[in-house]
């Protein structure tokens, strides 16, 4: 794996890790601060709201 790569892996993981300490620590409330993912997609006259897995921090 060239070095770039690792490094774009490994900084979303920092990332997470000191975020999950931050709401342990209860410097900040999660869910004033992160959502679940979600995507809308329009069939006709249907609007379609899918959730995935992971969250969507604002921070």
């Amino acid at each position: 794996m060239a070095h770039n790569q690792a490094f774009k892996k490994k900084l979303p993981d920092n990332v997470s890790l000191h975020l999950k300490n931050i709401y342990k620590d209860r410097e900040l409330d999660e869910s004033a601060t992160a959502e679940d993912f979600s995507v809308v997609q329009r069939e006709g006259s249907r609007e379609i709201i899918l959730v995935l897995p992971g969250k969507e921090y604002a921070v």
